[in-house]
């Protein structure tokens, strides 16, 4: 204890009693171990996965256990025999621990618990599920920097001389508190995200926000009035179905101005990662869409049965058709008798041909095969059976059959008059069927539309095909079941909701049930989880890949609509990331799910993008942005933004009220920011990436590193040095007499 303090403790008396024991209790050092050993917990328990700490804890708990129970069987005995007591125990402890903490888990049921969280930190746990930075950036942590530096300022002037020697403790001592100051408002203030630049020559304008990098909210768009509500306590890493979630919208004060008091809104679930599939369902309550009739239908034998929607005037073919190889169901509305007939024509092999010839008044089914050329009466046209394709060689491109694989009868058509063309006939989607014209000039053949002086059907019957046929798009009303055996049988059967076919189908026989009709579905993108061992550990904690179920209601109206997640909402539109919703009497809004955006002080321009590769190969060597900043105040600023050259931009506090950064704080976050160079367009250079943060309470954290490594030489070696030098110099009588009176 030093003599200052002496001092100081002996005036302490005078205080008032409860004031001298928080000042003694904050001039101790005791105090301040204890709160840097809180601080050490702290960073442990936001570091360590919580299987590891669990089982740490456990062991030390038990050993600690057993150490006292040593202590107090053996503390009447010598310091040796306490300590042999104690070691045994906390031996003992362990022991207990190894061979009982797996059976006391399982009894309390902690073992599930930690199988599905044991991997994990504390703040991804689902009632905290935040980030490391807001994590260590919670009360508990700035109370214990905030009384850790009351402690050392406390303990630095209470205890320790103001002395040219003592400078070394003393700037070490200021230095930790630089340190603690620095790290506070770093977590306090800190900012980081990215801002998207388009080059003007692809519709780039100015652009006066940027992103942040951890904070997630919904966007509502009403005409051209934008309104986006941050989502403060939306979940990060672990799903919730929807209705698990009430996160209101309309708690927003403008949330009303933009739409009315009548409509209320929440998000309702959240999935970590996911996406959206299509799902086609009845459409809800009080909609009266276009007919699109849908079926469902159960295809199987005994106890293994599967179970498909089929929609008729879906885009996708794999919607309106099922395909197994060795056999395949369809589903036709409209079919009108002629193209009934088609389906329903008898043939005795696996290749026929339907030919219509209007004005010959002739109609024939033929047999057909490979290399075969028939006579059709006495119309005058000859046709040729070029090729008969299992499957059509090009990928279709038509719209409705995008990534269909029809097969073909390539058939060159003779007219009357000589004149020739090549049909290729598509089976199963006879809408693909097209003619190729010679060109006069002898280029290559033009494809065309077949012409309807004559009409061909081909027949594939390679492989045993049903198809489920309705008249009218309306109702169910003269449905049939038409099956086509492998080898060209026929047969035609009528159908009803709940009839089920039984088909004798090599070793087992097959059974397709009609479970249900729709006279209309309308097309819904629906939510599917990534399962946990695909997910990316990359993006979760920070919404990548995440959905959220935004809930709308008026009245007795509600709707419900899944959200991607999509980086910047300028892209929503072409990243399919916004849902569109017709709320009855206000109209239509739409809706994006990305994150908060905050305003800058200045627009910024792109203004060109580079990007430099290495001589003679194709591996980048730089990313250069050339950006324009412009100040409302009419300055401009024009700089090159590439790889480890960031652009500072200091805005004054007119530019910062401009934007409604008015405080201390916000003007400390937004008042200087770094841009650097974080992302681009490999394909079009159309735009680039610019991250954007700030490093506030990084100087001062820097000088109390620099603090902390002057003082620290000074106390271990100066200091020693001079002292010692002074102890071994001659003392003069002057000196002792002084010292002599210093003594009295």
């Amino acid at each position: 204890m030093s003599r200052k303090y002496q001092r100081i403790k002996e005036a302490d008396q005078m205080l008032w009693p409860p004031l001298r024991r928080l000042l003694q209790a904050f001039s101790s050092i005791t105090l301040a171990v204890i709160l840097l050993t809180g601080v050490a917990l702290f960073c442990a328990l936001g570091s360590v996965p919580i299987g590891p700490l669990a089982l740490a804890g456990s062991y030390a708990v038990l050993a600690m256990g057993g150490a006292a129970v040593g202590w107090l069987a053996l503390r009447r005995g010598s310091a040796a025999v306490m300590l042999v007591g104690m070691t045994l125990g906390a031996a003992a402890g362990l022991g207990a621990a190894y061979w009982l903490w797996p059976a006391m888990q399982h009894a309390a049921g902690w073992d599930a618990w930690l199988d599905r969280y044991g991997g994990l930190t504390v703040y991804k746990l689902p009632a905290l599920e935040m980030t490391e930075l807001q994590f260590y950036s919670t009360w508990p942590m700035k109370l214990l920097l905030v009384l850790f530096i009351i402690n050392m300022v406390v303990a630095t002037i209470r205890r320790i001389e103001f002395h040219w020697l003592n400078l070394g403790v003393l700037t070490v001592h200021t230095g930790i508190v630089a340190l603690a100051i620095g790290a506070a408002l770093y977590g306090q203030l800190k900012v980081e995200g990215d801002t998207l630049l388009i080059d003007p020559r692809f519709g780039g304008r100015p652009v006066a926000h940027f992103y942040d990098s951890t904070h997630a909210a919904v966007y509502i768009d009403r005409g051209d009035r934008r309104l986006f509500i941050p989502l403060t306590a939306l979940p990060r890493y672990h799903d919730r179905r929807a209705g698990e979630l009430s996160l209101p919208l309309d708690a927003h004060p403008a949330f009303a101005q933009l739409l009315d008091e009548q409509t209320q809104a929440s998000v309702v679930g959240f999935i970590a990662q996911g996406d959206l599939v299509p799902t086609w369902t009845p459409p809800d309550p009080g909609e009266t869409p276009a007919p699109n009739p849908a079926i469902d239908l159960e295809f199987g034998h005994e106890d293994q049965f599967a179970q498909r929607l089929l929609v008729a005037r879906s885009q996708e073919p794999d919607e309106r058709r099922i395909d197994m190889g060795v056999f395949s169901i369809g589903y036709l509305v409209d079919v009108d008798p002629l193209w009934f007939g088609d389906l329903t024509a008898e043939i005795g092999s696996e290749h026929g041909l339907v030919v219509d010839i209007p004005a010959a008044d002739y109609r024939a089914v033929h047999e057909i095969q490979q290399g075969q050329t028939l006579a059709l009466g006495d119309t005058g046209y000859t046709l040729r059976i070029d090729e008969l394709m299992p499957r059509y060689p090009f990928p279709v491109m038509t719209e409705g059959f995008v990534g269909s694989a029809p097969s073909v009868a390539k058939v060159t058509i003779t007219r009357p008059d000589q004149s020739a063309l090549e049909r290729w006939v598509m089976h199963p989607f006879a809408q693909l069927t097209q003619d190729f014209v010679a060109d006069p000039q002898g280029g290559r053949p033009k494809r065309q539309a077949p012409s309807d002086d004559i009409r061909l059907a081909y027949i594939d019957a390679s492989a045993t095909r049903f198809w489920v046929t309705q008249p009218g798009s309306d109702s169910d009303r003269g449905m049939h079941w038409v099956m086509r055996a492998r080898g060209g049988a026929v047969a035609k059967v009528p159908l009803a909701v709940g009839q089920e076919l039984d088909v004798p189908f090599g070793d087992h026989p097959l059974t397709i049930r009609l479970k249900a009709f729709y006279p209309s579905v309308v097309r819904e993108m629906q939510p599917r989880a990534t399962p946990a061992i695909g997910r990316d550990p990359n993006d979760l904690g920070r919404f990548g890949g995440s959905l959220v179920c935004v809930e709308l209601r008026r009245g007795d109206w509600t709707k419900r609509a899944w959200l991607p997640f999509v980086q910047y909402v300028e892209l929503s539109e072409r990243d399919a990331g916004r849902a569109r919703v017709e709320i009855p009497e206000l109209g239509e809004v739409s809706l994006s799910y990305s994150r908060v955006r905050y305003p800058l002080p200045y627009h910024l321009t792109l203004v060109d993008f580079e990007h430099e590769t290495h001589a003679g190969s194709t591996v980048s060597a730089d990313f250069r942005s050339t950006v324009r900043v412009d100040f409302p105040r009419g300055d401009t600023q024009t700089a090159d933004i590439h790889m480890n050259h960031p652009l500072m931009v200091s805005a004054g506090d007119a530019d910062l009220a401009l934007v409604g950064c008015s405080g201390w704080a916000e003007q400390m976050r937004f008042g200087r920011l770094k841009f650097w160079q974080s992302g681009w367009d490999p394909q079009r250079q159309s735009y680039t990436i610019l991250g954007v943060g700030n490093n506030v309470g990084i100087y001062v954290i820097a000088v109390g590193g620099i603090l902390m490594g002057l003082g620290i030489p000074w106390a271990f070696y100066v200091k020693p040095a001079v002292l010692k030098a002074r102890k071994a110099r001659p003392r003069t009588i002057a000196d002792e007499s002084k010292s002599i009176e210093v003594t009295l």
